[in-house]
């Protein structure tokens, strides 16, 4: 199951950029300090640890006696509906001829078919994001702490997104099957005027998955997080990964200076970037 879970991080990661929730509709808070079992990538005895799979909860700011400033959801939800690429086959009946005007719903049926384990189906609608505001104070405050808790093997959870609506599959085998109807518009079209809340979506059959999430309220579908972090030779490094420059050189900067740093060295927030969730391989797929 833990194999199953690191693919859906990276799917989400690859397709979305985003750090996802495993499993869909867990339980999870801003403000929450959170440990990965199954997170490990980099080189040798300098692995670190990444967000993939499910989630412990270690402890809360508040619990520290750091207290968060958590700023109100986003006003305007957005919609984010995939298939994993090249490995999820996608056909919709809506039994009707000709176009159907933009802003109408329509009903029918639609089957996605796996050919790939691990592969995934992700329908998630009207997604708002809640987050800390006040990560500056939080840095100062938290130096307080930078004995109390392993900082290297956790992250600090600095916003939730949850869908109002999600339909989310993965599969474990490369012959799973999803078979869904009802007003399955927007499943297809991607857009937020062809879809709201109140579609009625039903499960008709599905086979061979990892996990099932129903056509179900209030989803938490991505999390941001930021690491607790000392700085490497005396200076603070960029924290940008992106696909010309990869997690492991990004490790590089960074192993020496560790070594050398001691337990009362000043500690900062560094944001976490989705892509750090993938490898070389996960790069040269998407090509």
């Amino acid at each position: 199951m833990s194999g199953l879970q690191i693919k859906y991080s990276k799917e989400i990661a690859k397709e979305l950029t985003k750090i996802a929730v495993v499993l869909p509709g867990a339980p999870i808070e801003v403000g929450q300090i959170i440990h990965f079992p199954f997170g490990k990538q980099g080189i040798l005895f300098f692995k670190k640890p990444v967000p993939w799979g499910a989630f412990n909860v270690i402890t809360t700011l508040a619990n520290l006696d750091v207290m968060p400033q958590i700023g109100p959801p986003d006003q305007d939800g957005d919609p984010y509906i995939f298939a994993s690429r090249k490995h999820v086959k996608i056909d919709a009946d809506f039994g009707v001829q000709g176009n159907i005007p933009t802003g109408t719903s329509a009903n029918g049926s639609l089957k996605a078919s796996f050919e790939s384990e691990g592969s995934v189906y992700f329908a998630a609608i009207d997604c708002k994001t809640t987050k800390i505001t006040n990560l500056d104070q939080i840095q100062i405050d938290l130096n307080k702490h930078r004995n109390d808790i392993v900082w290297n093997e956790t992250f600090l959870v600095t916003s939730v997104t949850i869908a109002s609506k999600a339909l989310i599959m993965q599969s474990s085998t490369k012959s799973a099957s999803l078979d869904i109807a009802g007003d399955i518009k927007g499943l297809i079209t991607g857009s937020a005027a062809d879809i709201s809340g109140n579609a009625q979506i039903g499960i008709k059959n599905f086979k061979e998955s990892s996990f099932i999430k129903p056509w179900s309220d209030n989803v938490t579908v991505f999390i941001g997080l930021h690491r607790f972090t000392k700085n490497t030779f005396g200076f603070q490094p960029n924290p940008v990964v992106s696909r010309m420059s990869p997690f492991e050189t990004f490790e590089v900067n960074k192993m020496a200076g560790e070594l050398v740093n001691s337990k009362n060295d000043k500690l900062f927030l560094e944001e976490v970037s989705a892509l750090e969730l993938l490898g070389e391989n996960d790069f040269y797929e998407q090509i």
